[in-house]
């Protein structure tokens, strides 16, 4: 999740949801799940667990 952003058209992102379930072969190079291990964003990755990050979901109200 980035506050700013290089998005030409865009002052800022939010996404309050993160994570996913892997579903295919293709999922074994999941650029997300790597990313997670290093940064932590969640507590795990995967089926079952929550995917959502509530702590940011009031920032947007901050950037108006």
């Amino acid at each position: 999740m980035a506050e700013r952003t290089a998005i030409s058209w865009a002052d800022a992102t939010f996404n309050p949801w993160i994570g996913c379930t892997k579903v295919s072969p293709a999922c074994d190079h999941c650029y997300a799940a790597r990313d997670n291990e290093r940064r932590k964003w969640v507590d795990g990755w995967g089926a079952g667990v929550p995917r959502r990050r509530t702590k940011t979901w009031s920032d947007p109200r901050r950037w108006d």
